[in-house]
């Protein structure tokens, strides 16, 4: 059964490579949200607003997309290799459910860590919100297409499964291009600079 599981992990700071393989179709993927995202967290834009102190903010938010990292990785290092594809649609399947329960707490704890206290932080946290709701979105759809993927010709599921895995990779980028590129110093530095958020993916 071809690899998809997770091979890019990411910090605030920087984009990192992961060593860590799955047993899925290979896909480098559903970690590329949080590569997409997190890589772009370090600041906001617009008005000045009251919210949460940055640094405190920056704990909250990269505590959560750690733990998000975590558990999708680890789900997908659980996924035993098949020859069957059926099996291997089942497996696709649950660990794609286990990503959408994942990616939910995930938003909920996002929203819980309220809005970052320097100029545009409710935009920004606002606007974090809505990407994860859209990758949720990317891997609902990918789940429900898993179905479709052939059963009876080990190759051609091999190869159809490699081919959905490029596409929510690529979905998911899509998501992570639409945040703003950073412009408020203060939550930049406490991205960078947060332990939490340097220490995501390691």
């Amino acid at each position: 059964m071809p690899r998809w599981g997770p091979s890019s992990g990411i910090s605030c700071a920087q984009h990192r490579s992961l060593q860590e393989e799955s047993k899925v179709p290979r896909n480098k993927t559903f970690l590329a949200t949080a590569a997409a995202l997190v890589a772009l967290f370090a600041g906001a834009c617009g008005g000045g607003d009251d919210g949460v102190d940055p640094d405190d903010y920056a704990t909250d938010i990269c505590t959560a997309v750690g733990d998000w990292v975590t558990a999708i990785q680890d789900g997908a290092g659980e996924i035993t290799t098949t020859e069957d594809p059926a099996s291997g649609v089942e497996a696709i399947q649950s660990f794609l459910d286990d990503a959408v329960s994942e990616t939910e707490d995930l938003i909920s704890e996002v929203e819980d860590a309220g809005a970052p206290d320097v100029t545009g932080g409710e935009e920004f946290a606002d606007q974090l919100v809505s990407a994860f709701e859209e990758a949720k979105t990317v891997l609902e759809e990918t789940r429900d297409s898993a179905a479709d993927l052939p059963t009876d010709d080990p190759a051609a599921f091999s190869e159809a499964a490699t081919e959905l895995g490029g596409s929510v990779q690529e979905a998911l980028g899509a998501v992570g291009s639409e945040l703003s590129e950073p412009e408020a110093e203060e939550l930049s530095t406490a991205f960078e600079e947060n332990e939490a958020c340097t220490s995501i993916g390691t």
